[in-house]
């Protein structure tokens, strides 16, 4: 999603993305702050929505963040097998839903992907050896 910087009228991207999937507008809308004066507005009838260059840069660092969780996840996904990526996921939601606040959610979803890599790594290395293995099945048929 590009936006309108206000204070010098460049054009700047905010692109969210999970499985292949972009979801910015879905995020500042759900957000509260798309159509917001005080955020995200449209000026004259413009396509693009304008903001601060401060709110711009807030939303940035929030989308790395939420970017580099989700490249952890998937990591953990492909490695390790759906079974351990969704368990992590379900781990990094709570963690998040707890923390309240958004700058929160980086510390607690870093904190809860350490930890459940760390408690399950035992688990997690036979899982992935046995992706291999059915890997290498599927590729002799």
């Amino acid at each position: 999603m590009f936006v309108k910087i206000k204070e010098n009228g460049e054009e700047a991207e905010l692109k969210i993305t999970d499985k292949g999937i972009e979801w910015t507008q879905d995020l500042l809308g759900t957000a509260g702050v798309l159509g917001d004066p005080k955020y995200f507005y449209r000026e004259n009838g413009d396509d693009l929505y304008t903001c601060s260059l401060d709110t711009w840069a807030w939303w940035e660092a929030y989308i790395l963040g939420v970017n580099i969780i989700n490249e952890r996840l998937e990591a953990v996904r492909s490695t390790y097998g759906d079974h351990w990526g969704d368990a992590l996921e379900q781990c990094v939601n709570k963690a998040i839903g707890q923390a309240g606040q958004y700058a929160e959610h980086f510390n607690a979803a870093t904190c809860e992907i350490d930890w459940f890599l760390f408690d399950h790594q035992g688990q997690m290395d036979i899982s992935a050896k046995e992706n291999e293995r059915k890997k290498g099945r599927k590729k002799n048929v």
